[in-house]
Parts: C-alpha cells; structure tokens; sequence
C-alpha cells in the first residue's frame, strides 16, 4: 500500500462524519507526506496529520 493511500485512510477514519472533498483530502495527503516514508506506521502518521488538521 503506498503512502498515499494509508495516509488518505488515516485521514477519513481520523476525519468521519466531515465531509471532506476529494481535493481538500488530496492537499492534506501532499502536506502530511513530507517527513514519513512507506514504512511509517499508523501512529506516526496520525501524529503527522494531527500537526497539519
């Protein structure tokens, strides 16, 4: 699974019941990517998207 992708997840599980475009969850994804890598585990994402939403 690419970074993209589990991130984007993360982000509408973290996110439910917020109805968040394709766009906005895209711009969100391209801003919380920077610093993580493939190998980056749910927490650490988490802890990346909580500094950026």
């Amino acid at each position: 699974m690419s970074l993209k992708i589990k991130i984007a997840a993360r982000l509408k599980v973290k996110s439910a019941g917020v109805n968040l475009s394709q766009k906005c969850i895209d711009a969100i994804v391209a801003r919380a990517e920077k610093g993580l890598t493939d190998e980056s585990d749910d927490t650490a994402i988490d802890a990346n998207l909580d500094t950026i939403y």
